[in-house]
């Protein structure tokens, strides 16, 4: 009889701090994006803004928009802080 491999059993240490690593380092990337995408659109508002004023037109709409842009950076700022971390202490104790 054929038998199956054992899909439980434990791969080496090794094995799962380079798959930890790998994840990990694939969140970074991703949330590096997210920041990028978040700070675009914060300097894009601030443009925006700038040229309403300059016209004397009324920004309040738009300001309210821009500290939301900014509290979706900083809620990526931090969670791409928080993978960072994770990532460094992954290849630390990998040493």
């Amino acid at each position: 009889m054929l038998r199956r491999p054992n899909r439980t059993a434990r791969r080496p240490v090794l094995s799962r701090d380079m798959d930890s690593k790998q994840l990990l380092a694939e969140r970074l990337a991703k949330a590096e994006g997210r920041v990028k995408q978040a700070e675009e659109l914060v300097a894009r508002q601030i443009e925006l803004i700038e040229r309403l004023e300059d016209n004397g037109l009324d920004t309040t709409e738009e300001t309210g928009l821009l500290r939301a842009f900014q509290e979706l950076l900083v809620s990526h700022v931090a969670e791409r802080d928080r993978v960072r971390e994770q990532l460094t202490l992954v290849s630390e104790e990998s040493h």
